[in-house]
């Protein structure tokens, strides 16, 4: 029931301006509308995007890490005197014999005269540059024996 409008107080303005503002319809039937609370799906969203930038960042950092070790390890190999070219995928060793570094094709079990001074194993890629041989026995000393140097 509407209140007349010669009725004093009444401005169907007013009225219009009351219903577009309820949380709730005029009607009596209809549900009530209530506001639903985004503030904690504006922090979940942004906890989720911040947890995976930190673990992208993580990642890249991961990266960056490897390659920078990738690099260090190849100057170390540079500086091992060799006079062939490395073939792609054929494993070489490092030995540091009374001072002399170089690179050799020769296991340190096949070369006895310089067993005692092999530092370490590295494969040459096809990318072209030098690996670390993985599992082998002698990386242990070679980090040790790289570091003194």
């Amino acid at each position: 029931m509407q209140p007349l409008t010669g009725t004093p107080g009444y401005d169907p303005e007013k009225v219009i301006e009351a219903r577009a503002s309820a949380s709730y319809i005029a009607e009596y039937s209809a549900p009530k509308i209530t506001l639903v609370d985004t503030k904690q799906f504006k922090l979940d969203k942004d906890n989720n995007l911040n947890n995976k930038i930190k673990a992208r960042l993580g990642d890249i950092q991961r990266e960056y890490k490897d390659l920078e070790d990738l690099y260090n390890f190849n100057l170390l190999v540079d500086e091992y005197e060799h006079g062939f070219i490395p073939v792609a995928g054929h494993v070489y060793y490092l030995y540091n014999h009374d001072g002399h570094k170089f690179l050799s094709l020769i296991e340190p079990d096949s070369f006895l005269l310089c067993k005692d001074s092999f530092v370490l194993s590295t494969r040459y890629n096809g990318q072209g540059f030098f690996e670390r041989v993985g599992g082998d026995v002698h990386n242990e000393r070679s980090e040790s024996g790289a570091a003194q140097s």
